[in-house]
């Protein structure tokens, strides 16, 4: 035990300090990837009545676009942790961005749910990305997974 505590206070040691200008980039990168995240999760809920519009149908049957999502966001958080995550942070992103310039031109409803899907899952792999770094924060995933169970349950 003692040897682990020495070893640990060794690697902190021998890290160098990290640059301001490096600081401030990640706080960027970190910053901007929150506000897609938060404008990825809420995208659908205000074009709802266009998008039955478009698609000619009812809300009820527009609205399956947040069971795909959610359970597509369930599946992308159990996933995300066989995954390398730096690399699929790269990916997760690439696919918010596919999913949001693709859901308007979706031409059929089902496509529309699969665009939902795949985009509940990049949310949900980035969601995780964020907790999976630190063995210490599984409390805030199980959090944060309860969270996404439990509000569209609430709000329906």
């Amino acid at each position: 035990m003692d040897k682990e505590i020495v070893k640990k206070k060794d690697v902190e040691a021998s890290r160098e300090p990290i640059s301001q200008t490096l600081k401030i980039i990640t706080t960027c990168v970190v910053f901007y990837g929150n506000v897609t995240y938060g404008c990825a999760m809420n995208a659908f809920s205000p074009a709802l009545t266009d998008f039955k519009n478009k698609y000619d149908t009812e809300t009820d049957e527009i609205s399956v676009v947040f069971v795909a999502s959610i359970g597509c966001y369930m599946f992308g958080t159990m996933i995300y942790n066989v995954l390398n995550r730096q690399f699929c942070v790269i990916v997760v992103f690439t696919g918010i961005a596919a999913a949001m310039f693709v859901a308007p031109h979706a031409p059929t409803l089902t496509t529309f749910y699969v665009v939902g899907g795949v985009l509940g899952f990049c949310i949900g792999c980035y969601d995780v990305a964020q907790f999976c770094g630190n063995p210490n924060r599984v409390h805030l995933f199980k959090l944060s997974t309860f969270a996404s169970l439990l509000v569209p349950c609430w709000l329906h």
